[in-house]
């Protein structure tokens, strides 16, 4: 399936990662307006991971790049098999090298995984990296803490 659709699509940027043993490791996808959404706005990337909700329990990953209205436009997605240092830095890997324009990348915007923090931080040394404000505030809320801000 992605074989045809890279073959009709062949300005799309369609990559598998496999292991030794053929499975399948990351999977990833970037259309052609989605590389070149980024390229018109690369200062602002952001990366989100939804967790096994497509029928092969495999995280799904977008990259959203913030456009002219600051709107969140999807600019890569990725299935990983797993969510260990190797497929996150591989994943982050793959899009720098998709994404010449990924130099101009100025913030990445992440939630609390430590995994993904180390992982732009090896492959994206150049960009400072943010907390996103809705997962921080989500995991707060799901520990039941109270926060005091002193003046």
């Amino acid at each position: 399936m992605l074989l045809d659709h890279a073959a009709e699509h062949p300005n799309d940027d369609i990559r598998l990662v496999v292991d030794d043993h053929s499975a399948v490791k990351v999977i990833f996808g970037q259309t052609r307006t989605m590389k070149e959404t980024f390229a018109k706005f690369p200062e602002v990337l952001l990366l989100d991971g939804t967790y096994s909700i497509n029928n092969c329990g495999m995280p799904l990953y977008s990259f959203l790049a913030e456009d002219g209205n600051g709107q969140g436009q999807i600019v890569a997605m990725f299935l990983l098999c797993g969510e260990d240092t190797e497929q996150i830095k591989t994943m982050v890997e793959l899009f720098c090298a998709a994404n010449p324009s990924v130099a101009q990348t100025h913030t990445v915007i992440t939630d609390k995984d430590f995994t993904e923090i180390a992982a732009v931080e090896s492959v994206m040394p150049h960009v400072s990296l943010q907390l996103c404000t809705f997962h921080c505030i989500k995991a707060v809320q799901r520990k039941n803490c109270f926060i005091l801000f002193v003046t």
